[in-house]
């Protein structure tokens, strides 16, 4: 049932850590100026060391200079640092469209930073957030933004070398999102010249195209264009021979002065960094259960339809979702079908079933075995206007003349028992997993014996994202807590102060009539406090149930700091437990998981990740089933 394991190396050690060197509002004078070093396996140490030189450059005309390096360039931390910026500079790695590995714009991880999903586990796993995170930023009026490195950036990307219109529409859509957020220009190079850039925006009155042209980095092969994506801006490319080596662009308001540059100042009012949000308000943690993955089969006998349920949680546009499609025996055949998806309204029944009235739809191939992706986007061309608070249905049919033979699956997590509660953390009816099958609709139960929750992202056009993110169950590299065997989920607070009286796990027992010790610890291992739950609340068959215990007063959880919640029993008694994993390397945004956190397990030795079965794997991906309330 477990099918389709992905094994990326995450390499946990890292040689230096570089925190971000932010001085008090008070005490920065001039315009600021932020680098940023996102994590590029070993390049990283060698990026450092030139953000180091460029921050040294910057420091002779300014003293307001803040570093943000890997492995701790975390989107929040990279968003708060650019709120003011006059210059931005980023060494790190890129995606970008078009693009030989995908055949649509993905404005939730193309065309920005490549960061640390989390703070301080290395520098090789990589959360990508692109221009609609970019948007969100708040620069100040005239920046200058430089890309170091980014494939796609300066029009260079993926395999081949790209056409010249291919380059500059890559150019533009770079510069998209980071033009919406106040710059004036977007200038990308591959081969060097960011610390030219700064010194000339700092020393020298010229417009920013001139500058460009000059910079010791030109070639001499300008081919101009007018921006699609920024109406009036417009763009050069550079390429290093005629027709190919496109390492150097410019994008944006070319014209615009470097005075006007170190001139600039923060918006009047600039928007609050974006946070992570927990699966529900009265939730902090995962809130998610799962034994494994199950399969919807779209099409196959009897023709069947799926349908996600999902309740809105922003009113504006739904541009676009991002699901997990399977291919193989027992979840495809033929030629895997053609399957049109649709965003319905909900029946406004009891049921809350599909109403037929089709928002918005689009049909896609998937092929099989899969030619589109295991967790491709699907884009609405004619995006549904859609409203918080409403119930929705992404409706899965398919459209395949001979759609018992030709057919594919949607993967969903899965849980073998039928509790009340699917997920702790999501409602049944704002999230829920629905098959049409002998002319009626019903809530999913996979082979007739347990739940489907379903795995997908939805992008909205005014740039929130929302949905179910985690994509995989170790169930198969279960851990057992006993004695110096102990587990935590360890995290750091984001957005505001939270408060909890209560921890919850889910788990099973497999030995002994010893409870369960939780202690609520800071990151550095002192126990703020600490509570049991009963040998008896646990199964001890199965997979696990949930079970709860109450701190002796409501504790304050401060925004910014570290805690640890700490699993352990006696060595008479034995718990089992198992992870499930986040879907960030899949493209999946922090929103979507539990991404203030990652568990962590002690064999006796020392704490240490979770290891993916079968071998060393993602182990900062790794959550507990757990949550605070």
């Amino acid at each position: 049932m477990l099918q389709w394991l992905l094994a990326v190396i995450v390499a946990a050690a890292f040689i230096a850590v570089e925190l971000p060197s932010v001085a008090p509002a008070s005490a920065a004078s001039g315009p600021k100026v932020v680098i940023v070093v996102g994590p590029a396996g070993s390049s990283t140490r060698h990026y450092r060391a030139l953000g180091r030189h460029a921050a040294a450059v910057a420091r002779r005309y300014t003293d307001n200079v803040v570093q943000v390096y890997s492995p701790n360039a975390t989107w929040s931390r990279v968003r708060s640092a650019m709120a003011g910026a006059s210059v931005v500079v980023y060494y790190g790695r890129g995606r970008g469209y078009p693009s030989p590995y995908s055949s649509s714009l993905h404005r939730a991880s193309e065309d920005g930073f490549g960061l640390n999903p989390r703070a301080g586990h290395g520098n090789r796993a990589i959360a990508y957030y692109g221009e609609r995170y970019m948007r969100k930023t708040s620069l100040a009026t005239s920046a200058v933004v430089l890309i170091y490195k980014a494939r796609y950036a300066a029009g260079r990307g993926g395999a081949g070398e790209p056409s010249r219109s291919v380059a500059k529409r890559r150019v533009d859509n770079y510069g998209a999102g980071f033009l919406a957020a106040g710059a004036a220009a977007v200038i990308a190079e591959r081969s060097g010249g960011i610390s030219y850039y700064i010194r000339s925006i700092f020393t020298t009155s010229q417009t920013l195209d001139t500058m460009w042209r000059h910079a010791p980095t030109a070639n001499g092969n300008l081919r101009g264009f007018h921006s699609t994506r920024a109406p009036g801006a417009k763009g050069r490319v550079d390429p290093e021979h005629p027709r190919s080596g496109y390492d150097r662009s410019i994008v944006g308001w070319v014209g615009t002065s470097t005075s006007a540059v170190r001139a600039s100042s923060p918006p009047a009012q600039p928007s609050p960094p974006a946070q992570p949000s927990p699966p529900a308000a009265s939730v902090y943690g995962t809130g998610i259960n799962a034994d494994s993955l199950n399969n919807s089969v779209v099409g196959g006998s009897g023709n069947r339809q799926i349908a996600y349920r999902f309740q809105a949680t922003t009113s504006s546009k739904l541009n676009s979702i991002r699901i997990y499609l399977e291919s193989g025996s027992g979840y495809s055949g033929g030629n895997g079908g053609s399957i049109n998806v649709s965003i319905q309204s909900d029946s406004g029944t009891s049921s809350h079933v599909p109403s037929g009235t089709v928002l918005s739809s689009t049909t896609v191939l998937p092929g099989n075995p899969i030619a589109i992706g295991h967790f491709p986007v699907i884009q609405f061309s004619s995006p549904a206007s859609l409203t918080a608070g409403h119930l929705y249905h992404v409706v899965f049919r398919n459209v395949d003349s001979a759609p018992t033979s030709n057919y594919v699956s949607v993967n969903g997590l899965f849980l073998f028992a039928n509790q009340s509660t699917w997920q702790p953390g999501l409602s049944n009816t704002d999230w829920a997993n629905l098959v049409y099958s002998q002319g009626s609709w019903s809530d999913s139960r996979g082979n007739g014996a347990g739940t489907i929750t379903p795995i997908m992202q939805l992008n909205y056009a005014n740039g929130d994202v929302g949905g179910l993110g985690y994509m995989e169950v170790w169930v198969g590299a279960a851990k057992t807590i006993s004695g110096s065997r102990q587990a935590n989920e360890t995290f750091t607070v984001s957005g505001s102060n939270r408060s909890v009286s209560r921890v919850a796990v889910r788990l099973k027992r497999t030995g002994g009539s010893g409870s369960l010790r939780i202690q609520l610890e800071t990151s550095a291992g002192s126990l703020i406090d600490e509570c049991a739950i009963a040998a008896s609340s646990f199964p001890t068959s199965g997979y696990g149930g949930w079970a709860s215990c109450s701190f002796s007063t409501a504790r304050t959880l401060s925004s910014g700091h570290g805690y640890r919640v700490v699993l352990s029993s006696a060595a008479d008694t034995t718990y089992s437990l198992f992870v499930i994993r986040e879907g960030s390397m899949y493209g999946f945004g922090a929103v979507t998981y539990f991404s203030d956190g990652h568990a962590q397990y002690n064999d006796g030795s020392g704490w240490g990740g979770f290891d993916q079965p079968g071998g060393s794997g993602n182990a900062s991906q790794a959550d507990l089933q757990f949550y605070l309330q």
